[in-house]
Order: C-alpha cells, then sequence, then structure tokens
C-alpha cells in the first residue's frame, strides 16, 4: 500500500520592511561619519611621513653629492615660487625644494646666472598635497624642547638666519629659497646658524602668501627633518 505524502508548505522568506532598512541605512551613514575622519587623518599622516621621507633622502643625496664631486652642495627649498607674471604661486611655495651645486672653475657646466654661482643638478619635488614646509615654529608648543636627546637646534628657515637666496630661475618663472649647504666632508652649515643641529618643520596646511595657515597648529601631527651640521648626519623626528 502506498502512503500518501504529506506536501511540505514552502516557507517565504522574510522582507525588510521599509523601517527596517531605513534604519539600517541609518546605522551605515553614522559609522561612515565616525570613520571618515579617521581615514583622513591616517591619509594625512602618510602623506607627511612620504614628505619627511622626501626630504630626508634629498638632504642625503645632497651630502653624499657632495662628497663623492667635492663640491659644494646646497638643498634648497622655495619660499616664493613666482610665475612669468610676477604673481606667486602659493600652492607652490613652502612646498618644492631640489638640490643644487656649486662647480668648480674648471668643471664644463657652469652657472648662467651671474648672481648665482651654483647649478641644479636635481628636478624640483614637491610635497604632498596638503603637506608643506613650516614657515615659524613658535605657535607648536609641543615640539621637543631645547637640551633634550631630541632638541631640534636651530630653525633652518627663521627670520634671524641669511640663508636667503632670491630671484632664482625655476621653470616659468624665478623663486626665493632658503637653503642648507653641505662641503665635501659631509658637514653642513646654514649662514647665520652657530654650529650643532638645524631642522625644518614639515606640517599639515596651506600657504596664503603671509603665513602658513596650519591645519593642526600645535597639534601633534608634525615632522622635524634634523641635520646635524658638524657630521652633517640626517634624522626625522615625530613626536
Amino acid at each position: 500500500m502506498t502512503t500518501a505524502r504529506t506536501p511540505i508548505p514552502h516557507c517565504r522568506p522574510a522582507a525588510f520592511t521599509l523601517i527596517e532598512l531605513l534604519v539600517v541605512i541609518g546605522v551605515l551613514v553614522a559609522m561612515a561619519a565616525l570613520l571618515i575622519p579617521a581615514v583622513t587623518s591616517v591619509t594625512k599622516s602618510n602623506s607627511l611621513s612620504t614628505g619627511g621621507r622626501l626630504v630626508a633622502n634629498l638632504l642625503v643625496t645632497a651630502r653624499s653629492e657632495a662628497i663623492s664631486q667635492r663640491r659644494l652642495t646646497q638643498v634648497r627649498i622655495a619660499t616664493k615660487w613666482l610665475n612669468s607674471a610676477g604673481t606667486e604661486e602659493t600652492a607652490l611655495s613652502y612646498r618644492k625644494f631640489s638640490v643644487w651645486r656649486r662647480p668648480l672653475p674648471t668643471d664644463n657646466r657652469q652657472s648662467s646666472d651671474p648672481n648665482d654661482p651654483y647649478i641644479q643638478v636635481s628636478p624640483w619635488e614637491t610635497l604632498p598635497t596638503g603637506i608643506l614646509f613650516e614657515s615659524d615654529p613658535a605657535g607648536y608648543s609641543n615640539l621637543p624642547q631645547n637640551g633634550t636627546p631630541n632638541d631640534p637646534g636651530t630653525f633652518a628657515m627663521g627670520g634671524t638666519l641669511t640663508n636667503i637666496i632670491r630671484g632664482i630661475k625655476v621653470p616659468k618663472g624665478t623663486a626665493d629659497a632658503a637653503w642648507i649647504a653641505f662641503d665635501p666632508t659631509g658637514a653642513s652649515s646654514v649662514s647665520g646658524a652657530p654650529p650643532g643641529r638645524v631642522f625644518f618643520l614639515l606640517t599639515e596646511g596651506n600657504w596664503n602668501g603671509t603665513t602658513v595657515s596650519s591645519t593642526h597648529l600645535g597639534h601633534p601631527n608634525w615632522l622635524l627633518a634634523q641635520v646635524d651640521t658638524l657630521v652633517g648626519r640626517v634624522k626625522v623626528v615625530r613626536p
């Protein structure tokens, strides 16, 4: 005898109601609002680290160039980048830097600028977007203090120094630049600064033509590129 099978009813999967969908969307929006600042902060921190590596590497390159070529070299940082019309390109000021070398009279390549005996030996590098050289570290209360192991030394772009060269030729214009020099022994110097340590300060912000508008003035998201002038050793310091 054949036993009749009772059909098993098919269960329909439960669907989300409109209210449940709105709740889920609201939760996702709230999570995104919390995560975006964190992701942005990490991105800026990475950009700062990238900029620090670029600067440190170029300082090391300039020192190596001075030793291997037996020539004076400079790392120049554009403090005012002007286009062919004489208008400042504020997005490039305090963000461009390169290596220059002073040739000997017997060298084949010589400067064509009577006011500047140095020749450019590396292209202009540019710091990542949103990262620039600080023009004044006064507002950074959390920088290493004098006398500590990370004593930063003298600010290499300070107004009391005389390491500014004006009107150098750059693509489609001219620029003023602060410089740090390396000699054939590997030692470095900044005109007007005492021997010891000098430093450049990298931060988040923008140059408005007068001052650096820092994203986080006094915030710990900064970076020091420090040079021991006696031996030319380069060190990166972060909080």
